[in-house]
């Protein structure tokens, strides 16, 4: 069994992944491509298309409308709990206190943090600061003026992953670091 993922991770930004498996236990990527644009129901199957084509799908199963909108609903709280750690990035709170905060919200919606034990992994969100490059685990580090920190977190909504990254800028840095991050 061959299956399209869309998962929307950000406005704008899609990711379409190519599952090939017979088991849903087993799922496997096989091709992913990123898309860095506005993101239309026209974009999706155009996507899609290419997608099957690139790969001779022709007989593959399709996935069907309710799998959309799970996956939709998956990355929309993905992009949800991004929104919701930017309001308490700031200077003092600890990358702990950041973790709770994202099990919580991610929680409260009805999904689970994806990467809560993942390969032993023993918290709900990568937090990485400054120099780590990523999955950093949280830990007791308060947040510090100048600090990087970037946050990867996965989000299952009935059975459909979302996953992103965002960096983020606590307080103030130089106008290098600050063109660094958002360029």
């Amino acid at each position: 069994m061959t299956e399209i993922i869309v998962a929307f991770i950000t406005g704008g930004l899609a990711l379409i992944g190519v599952i090939i498996s017979n088991k849903s236990s087993e799922r496997k990527i096989h091709q992913q491509i990123m898309v860095n644009q506005a993101v239309t129901d026209t974009k999706i199957e155009e996507l899609t298309r290419e997608v099957r084509e690139h790969n001779n799908f022709a007989k593959r199963m399709p996935v069907v409308e309710k799998e959309i909108e799970l996956m939709k609903e998956s990355g929309h709280i993905n992009f949800l709990a991004h929104e919701e750690i930017k309001k308490h990035l700031k200077i003092g709170v600890s990358l702990n206190e950041l973790n709770d905060i994202v099990d919580a919200f991610i929680r409260k919606k009805g999904a689970i943090p994806s990467e809560l034990n993942y390969e032993g992994f023993p918290k709900s969100v990568c937090l990485s600061l400054n120099d780590e490059v990523v999955h950093g685990i949280p830990d007791n580090r308060k947040l510090k003026n100048g600090d990087i920190l970037k946050v990867d977190l996965t989000v299952r909504f009935k059975g459909y992953e979302s996953d992103s990254a965002r960096t983020y800028i606590i307080g103030s840095v130089s106008d290098d670091v600050r063109s660094l991050v958002e360029n």
